[in-house]
């Protein structure tokens, strides 16, 4: 990817100060590459996930930090540790390609509703810092 994907729908800035890496081909966790690379290599990355960490670069990085990331990125995939919890059975990304019925922002204005059941609905929150239902009993959606 580069900056030629700004200005698509759900893209609102791309940072090339972030390195995404798929470790669920080695059949660890993204929780586990994380903690691998704390552990052996001194390494703080920003996150991991079910499949993935995350590693924030800056402008303070040389390429000898550079190196060491990129060292240490292959010495996991040369030998990464034995699972130590069962990876997630997840589809491929691909599968989780839906149809967008409404833009985000149409959504997130439209006249809404909250609904206990929200199966089928059109979300219309987003994440925010604080539940419209504190209880999160039910959903906010588009209403019908």
């Amino acid at each position: 990817m580069d900056s030629s994907i700004v200005g698509h729908d759900g893209v609102a800035e791309w940072d090339p100060l972030k390195l995404s890496v798929d470790v669920s081909a080695l059949g660890i966790t993204g929780y586990q590459a994380r903690d691998w690379l704390k552990q052996e290599c001194g390494l703080t990355v920003q996150l991991g996930d079910a499949r993935r960490v995350v590693c924030s670069l800056t402008y303070a990085d040389d390429d000898a930090a550079i190196e060491r990331l990129a060292a240490a990125l292959e010495r996991l995939a040369d030998d990464p540790p034995a699972p130590d919890r069962p990876a997630p059975d997840l589809p491929p990304l691909e599968d989780f390609d839906l149809d967008q019925v409404m833009n985000p922002r149409e959504a997130y204005f439209a006249e809404t509703e909250q609904v206990t059941d929200p199966a089928g609905r059109i979300a219309a929150g987003m994440t925010l810092p604080d539940a419209a239902d504190p209880k999160l009993k039910t959903f906010r959606v588009v209403r019908e």
